[in-house]
């Protein structure tokens, strides 16, 4: 059984509140006398294990967040941000580029649901549960901490055309072992469909006891990962066709 010890990060110094996240159960941690040996090591696991908290949440978001680097791949300027809905008052990470890629290439590969595991980070498993014009039902995994951890969700994309030429693609989860995700993709043609407008903004709402603001960073970087992520994926193919 894995064993996580994440730092609050609303409080700092000695009244910092850690805690044991061992499955679903939450237990107070042990401290150690500051100054002592044990204090030492205990701070120093205590900065690990910030850091392995970190990852697991930078992967909830059922492959757009993760830890891992975004790749030095010439790209176009991606711009992210930290919204929030005026609607809900909830929190979302979004990202826009405008990139030098067909709309219609990038359509595709966001149609490409059993690929999804090949490019979008941490995807381990993606399946089509139900498909039709428009819609799909997938079944997504994501592995983190060497697999240490596993995310689920079955999640419902669909398909909103605009009156601009455009295509809205929302993601909302129906089943899952996270608390709530959604997505949402904005593709606009240019130039007459030659370049595009990308733009995805994402929610997640993990059943971990992570600090808002954690969450709120790691959406914004997951937005951005998931642009760059699917540009990748669209000029790769594009080279071996």
């Amino acid at each position: 059984m894995t064993t996580l010890t994440c730092l609050n990060s609303e409080t700092s110094g000695r009244d910092a509140s850690l805690v044991h996240a061992t499955g679903a159960s939450v237990q107070p941690a042990a401290s150690a006398r500051p100054g002592s040996a044990s204090g030492h090591r205990s701070r120093s696991g205590h900065i690990r294990a910030r850091l392995a908290c970190t990852f697991l949440v930078g992967g909830l978001a059922l492959g757009a967040w993760g830890a891992r680097p975004l790749a030095a791949a010439p790209l176009e300027a991606i711009d992210a941000r930290h919204v929030v809905d005026s609607a809900t008052n909830e929190s979302w990470g979004e990202a826009t580029a405008t990139l030098d890629v067909p709309y219609a290439e990038l359509l595709t590969s966001l149609r490409d649901y059993p690929h999804y595991a090949d490019f979008f980070p941490h995807v381990s498993t993606s399946k089509v549960l139900a498909q039709q014009k428009g819609k799909a039902l997938l079944y997504l995994e994501a592995g983190l901490l060497q697999g240490a951890y596993k995310i689920w969700a079955q999640v419902m994309l669909k398909e909103q055309a605009r009156a601009d030429g455009g295509t809205n693609v929302i993601a909302q989860m129906k089943e899952g072992n996270v608390s709530d995700f959604r997505a949402r993709w904005v593709l606009t043609p240019l130039d007459e469909g030659r370049r595009s407008q990308l733009s995805f903004r994402i929610f997640l709402a993990p059943k971990l006891p992570v600090p808002s603001a954690l969450v709120d960073k790691e959406n914004v970087k997951a937005a951005k990962r998931a642009i760059r992520a699917l540009v990748e994926f669209t000029r790769a193919r594009q080279t071996s066709a």
